[in-house]
């Protein structure tokens, strides 16, 4: 038992958890055989550590032959899993030419009993000399609950559990003759809501337990190396279970535990979606989704007619952490679409949600998205920026207040400049160029507008001048600005003339 935490167990097999497969093999090949004695009784192989990123090695996924038991797939209590999972599926045969080999497992009902018998037994025995040395009252109340089921299984029990345990192997073994995998979701239902009171007093609900676990019971208690293969709906119930405010209320730990793997394991992984089974019409819900809760105002509980200061403090910090949530999510999705590449007659309708976002952005004083939020998509997603162009350039000219008008020309601003950035190679550059002659009507009626109804306070005017005069230079950029200057209208010239001065007399130099 060197180099391992067990203690005493008589079903626990030793082995490595880890995130990668990568990771998996690297630690299979320091245990193995890791003294002369044990290298000499147990015979290892040689350590195999194949370069799982190369062409040949995914061309090896092709010859694989998937087990699986459809009526034990789709026994779920969550529907949506088995769904997700049988996409997934469908797309790794589709993707590596994989094939399914229907497979019959017996004696499932019996498994899930031998399986809590001999576990049982084990934290019973492991636990007893605590539970008997007056220690009793630092268990929770569901530790000693599973505790006493647990002490009631007598030595019958746990025989009998080896011996089905023994049968079982058999049974997985022949199976295995026959496929290299068996496939299953990783879990029967989605992420339960847990209660706040489930955190000082424990929760017992064996049910729940049960679908939860119903399908790592044969790796549990069989001892088989297994893989879990995350999937999107993670992320979505992992988001979902954050922003119910029913399930963090009163549960600040919980809260944050929650934050943090989000922000750890989903947004600042090194690896993110990026297969085929990741499609449009799955991220599209989502991007509409977060765009909303990235505009959702603060509101102040009505219950409550004079909240606390601390009260006050801890919702509007959740409500800035949501709104982060929301804006990360949205980046998150968008890396995803980005390294799918999709062509962009398939990236209509998620510019079309940004745009419908937009316009309550524009129409509403209810929407409170950032403005510094939306220049950095545009900065971060350019193709984004050139299909609002057009839009924004019609909204600089009719919103509502000026200080809406103002946040408008920011973000046509940023938008040129992610044009001008991104126009490093000849075809980069004439796409941009082609954008801007497209929208050069529109920016002249843009430009006359503005200087024929300069703003009353200085520091908007300046904002105005400063817009007019990065456009003028982009237009030079781009040699376009003789086509410009022969767009604007008479009155035009008049009126950037009178408002902007040498600026204007540039450009027409």
């Amino acid at each position: 038992m060197k180099g391992s935490i067990c203690d005493s167990g008589t079903v626990e097999i030793i082995g490595p958890i880890t995130s990668t497969v990568e990771d998996a093999i690297l630690v299979y090949a320091a245990i193995l055989g890791s003294s002369t004695a044990e290298r000499i009784a147990l015979k290892p192989s040689p350590p195999c550590l194949p370069n799982l990123t190369s062409h040949d090695s995914r061309d090896v996924l092709g010859s694989l032959r998937l087990g699986k038991y459809t009526e034990w797939f789709n026994d779920v209590f969550s529907t949506d899993i088995s769904a997700k999972c049988e996409d997934v599926l469908n797309r790794l045969l589709e993707t590596h030419g994989c094939k399914t080999v229907e497979i019959v497992i017996p004696e499932l009902h019996e498994m899930r009993n031998a399986h809590i018998v001999s576990i049982g037994s084990e934290s019973a025995s492991g636990l007893y000399p605590d539970y008997e040395d007056g220690k009793k009252v630092k268990f929770t109340l569901d530790t000693r609950t599973n505790l006493a089921l647990f002490q009631s299984f007598s030595a019958t029990d746990y025989v009998a559990a080896q011996s089905l345990r023994r049968r079982l192997m058999y049974y997985h073994t022949e199976i295995l003759k026959n496929v290299d995998v068996i496939v299953t979701p990783t879990t029967g239902m989605t992420a339960p809501v847990i209660p706040p009171a489930a955190l000082s007093s424990g929760e017992t609900d064996l049910q729940v337990s049960g679908n939860l676990m119903r399908f790592v019971v044969t790796a549990n208690l069989l001892g088989f190396p297994a893989i879990s293969v995350p999937v999107l709906k993670v992320f979505s119930n992992l988001a979902q279970t954050f922003a119910n405010p029913q399930t963090t209320e009163g549960s600040e730990q919980l809260s944050q535990r929650i934050w943090g793997i989000i922000q750890k394991k989903i947004f600042k992984a090194k690896e993110h979606p990026r297969d085929e089974s990741v499609e449009l019409p799955v991220l599209e819900p989502l991007l509409e989704k977060y765009l909303k809760l990235a505009a959702k105002p603060f509101k102040r509980k009505k219950s409550a007619a004079n909240p606390s200061k601390k009260k006050q403090s801890a919702s509007w910090n959740r409500h800035k952490m949501l709104n982060s949530l929301a804006q990360s999510s949205i980046f998150w999705i968008l890396k995803i679409i980005d390294s799918r590449n999709f062509p962009q007659t398939e990236l209509q309708k998620v510019c079309d949600i940004f745009q419908n976002a937009l316009v309550a952005y524009f129409d509403s004083k209810k929407s409170q998205m950032k403005c510094e939020f939306l220049k950095e998509t545009f900065k971060r997603r350019p193709w984004i920026g050139r299909h609002l162009f057009g839009f924004l350039l019609e909204k600089c000219g009719s919103a509502k207040s000026q200080f809406r008008q103002v946040e408008a020309l920011d973000l046509v601003t940023e938008i040129l400049k992610s044009q001008l950035s991104s126009a490093a190679d000849i075809s980069s550059a004439d796409v941009s160029k082609k954008m801007l002659k497209t929208h050069l009507p529109k920016l002249c009626h843009l430009i006359k507008h503005l200087v024929s109804n300069m703003p009353e306070k200085q520091t908007r005017r300046a904002d105005v001048r400063k817009f007019c005069g990065k456009v003028f230079q982009i237009l030079k950029t781009f040699e376009l600005d003789a086509s410009f200057l022969k767009s604007l209208e008479p009155e035009g010239h008049t009126a950037c003339e009178s408002q902007l001065g040498d600026v204007f007399l540039a450009l027409k130099k």
